[in-house]
């Protein structure tokens, strides 16, 4: 093109001029695809080399036959030798430089022997003879060719530099590092990648990027891929799937980038798995803390608890002993009004007493028994309805008897019961009416209270049995009551249903507790664990079931009672009781007394039940209990142990070795005596036996 173009402007360039450059492009469209085929970098350089010589040769036969070395010096031979040293290894690079030199001056010669027989194309004065200029010329272009690759050399080098630093940092990276091309294949990755996902490279080269990621995580993937490649640059937490299958967690850094004019996408991955377990980890040892402290907290709570208890039950108890005696004489209706806001008050606090002991406790085992729920309705209905009728609302039950029984906690079936129609009753109000039902459903005891107040509030439904938390004003409850019901519930495989009525039976809530039944009430000792044999040893093969009622065998005197309990005032207060009802009671304020007592060969003929406290200051009820079914078990049958908390550790741990009644502090008076009249009559049945002889 630019041959025609000079002839068209008046150059006088001969055929052999065409035939030269004709001859270069021929040999470039051949030489230049075999140059570029090896995969192998030193065989491409060697065969570029080549090229780049046929190159310079071609040059300097173009440069002879358009007279060129007049007008055109050493420049385009200095730019093949800034070519040759950017490209080609430093002694390839001499070795070009050389060749171009040798050319350039070969032609400066025969310009000046005048060889050349092609005129000048733009009429050019020969250089015939001058060797000055051929001197000059040849210096010249040595000169520039020296000069260029030098400085070539060290750009070269430093490009290079920092190429094998990057290489060495990326090869050396225990990062993941990757770049994938537009459609998200792999272009390069460095030797941690391979190890990492455990591919090679020619298996990830070929891999769809797709299967390089978890199904449930391919739509982040794709979506960071794509804002890579509209050229932002972010974070994000991804899985990768291993060539084994196995799924890792990385934190992948993505950033666009160009490489070779197209758009191209840099990933730097970090492997987090190790790090998000130990994370993971770390985050339940401190919820473990947590807990273990939250345990701590609690047991320093009971400990506390414990103590406040046994305090106030101690108090309470002489307190109900002594309401309840005034309450069996012919009192005016001011002072039984008075006194029985005093025993309500007396048993509120009781309530809440065992409450605070119940949650303090959480966890802890209580023992079990073979009951007839149906008595022990009765009872507390009788024992909360002047305390309901003081506060002006009604109270109705209707209790279907039956002679099946369940195995209960007493006293915290006691509890649940109490505190549902407590709450019933304070959500009736005064005029209010409370109703206390229950009947037996198939394999399930329901006990049923409900109240005609306002019902349940829609936003406090969902949390009424949660602990400390209460609708009612400060000073009338701590919002333990449902919550620990629901954890007594719970403990005999029960279930606590709360429910808003219809408007059309007069609104309000109901409250429905069930209990599973037990299939036989003759459960033996093998076959009842130790805390649901508590009413019923069984020595010698054959059950022995409670008598609940029946026949007594009463010896022909008073019956005798043994008090054995550190607090004055309830000493008292059951003497005064238990004294007006015809029996003949001895004290003991501690257990040294109440031994020596015991231990006495006369002792069986005297005592016919043993009421014994068991934190006692001193030698404890446990102590004497334990000393006594040692030495005298004929005795040990006739205890009533009584305490105020049946969950702390050491009584509980006791409580499961026995097999005698238990009564939980404060109890009421008519309870006692009929648990009482129940040992006393085992005790004459013994006798009665003794008396007999062996069969």
């Amino acid at each position: 093109m630019l041959l025609a173009t000079a002839n068209v402007f008046g150059a006088h360039i001969g055929w052999r001029a065409y035939a030269v450059f004709g001859i270069w492009a021929l040999a470039n469209a051949i030489v230049s695809p075999w140059a570029a085929r090896p995969a192998d970098r030193q065989l491409r350089l060697r065969r570029y080399a080549l090229t780049l010589g046929m190159d310079v040769l071609m040059l300097g036969a173009a440069y002879l036959f358009l007279d060129g070395a007049q007008i055109i010096g050493a420049v385009f031979f200095a730019h093949q030798a800034l070519v040759g040293s950017a490209t080609l290894p430093r002694k390839w690079a001499i070795g070009m430089a050389a060749l171009i030199i040798a050319v350039f001056s070969a032609l400066v010669i025969t310009s000046m022997l005048g060889l050349v027989a092609v005129p000048s194309p733009i009429d050019a004065n020969p250089m015939t003879g001058n060797w000055a200029f051929a001197v000059a010329s040849i210096t010249s272009a040595v000169a520039m060719v020296v000069l260029v690759m030098h400085l070539q050399a060290q750009l070269v080098r430093s490009i290079r530099d920092v190429e094998e630093r990057y290489v060495t940092l990326v090869d050396a990276a225990a990062d993941m590092v990757m770049t994938f091309d537009a459609t998200g294949h792999f272009l390069e990755v460095n030797p941690a990648t391979l190890e990492q996902t455990g591919y090679t490279w020619n298996e990830i080269k070929a891999l769809p990027n797709r299967t390089f990621f978890p199904q449930a995580d391919w739509a982040v993937a794709r979506d960071a891929f794509q804002r890579a490649l509209a050229g932002q640059s972010f974070r994000l937490e991804i899985r990768i799937v291993r060539k084994d299958g196995s799924e890792r967690w990385v934190q992948a850094t993505t950033s666009p980038v160009m490489l070779d004019g197209e758009r191209a996408v840099l990933v730097i991955a970090r492997d987090m798995t190790d790090a998000r377990r130990q994370s993971d980890e770390l985050r339940e040892r401190d919820e473990l803390r947590k807990r273990i402290g939250d345990t701590e907290r609690i047991e320093s709570l009971g400990k506390l608890v414990s103590g406040v208890a046994h305090e106030l039950n101690n108090p309470l108890a002489a307190i109900l002993n002594f309401t309840e005696d005034l309450l069996a004489d012919d009192r005016s209706p001011e002072e039984r009004v008075a006194l029985e806001v005093i025993q309500a008050q007396a048993l509120r606090s009781r309530t809440i007493v065992r409450d605070l002991l119940t949650y303090a406790r959480q966890g802890s085992a209580r023992p079990l028994a073979l009951a007839d729920p149906v008595p022990i309705l009765e009872a507390i209905a009788r024992a909360m309805r002047p305390g309901l009728a003081s506060q002006g609302v009604a109270f109705a039950v209707e209790l279907n008897p039956s002679d099946a029984e369940l195995m209960l906690d007493r006293a915290g079936f006691e509890q649940v019961v109490t505190n549902l129609i407590t709450n019933a009753a304070h959500a009736a109000g005064a005029g209010g009416t409370v109703h206390l039902s229950s009947r037996w459903r198939r394999e399930w005891f329901e006990v049923v209270v409900e109240d005609n107040g306002a019902g349940i509030d829609a936003d406090a439904f969902p949390r009424i049995f949660e602990p400390f938390f209460t609708t009612k004003p400060t000073g009338q409850g701590v919002g333990l009551g449902l919550s620990v019901s629901m954890g007594i519930v719970k403990a005999h495989r029960g279930t606590l249903i709360a429910e808003n009525r219809s408007l059309e039976v007069g609104g309000g809530a109901r409250f429905m507790m069930r209990l599973p039944h037990v299939v036989s009430a003759m459960v033996t000792a093998a076959d009842a664990p130790i805390s649901e044999r508590r009413l019923s040893p069984a020595k010698g093969g054959a059950p022995i079931p409670v008598p609940i009622s029946g026949p007594r065998m009463m010896p022909p005197r008073n019956p005798t009672i043994l008090i054995i309990d550190d607090e004055d005032a309830i000493r008292q207060g059951l003497k005064r009781y238990l004294t007006r009802r015809g029996w003949t009671v001895e004290e003991s304020a501690d257990g040294a007394d109440a031994l020596s007592k015991l231990l006495r060969p006369e002792a069986l003929r005297i005592y016919d039940v043993i009421l014994c406290d068991l934190k006692m200051a001193g030698v404890s009820g446990m102590d004497v209990y334990n000393r006594v079914r040692t030495t005298a078990p004929s005795i040990a049958k006739r205890f009533v142990l009584s305490t105020g908390d049946t969950t702390a550790p050491d009584v509980a741990g006791f409580l499961s070795q026995v097999d005698v009644p238990i009564l939980e502090k404060p109890f009421e008076m008519a309870t006692f005596e009929a648990l009482a009249d129940q040992v006393r009559a085992g005790a004459a049945t013994d006798m009665a036996s003794a008396a007999r002889g062996p069969a």
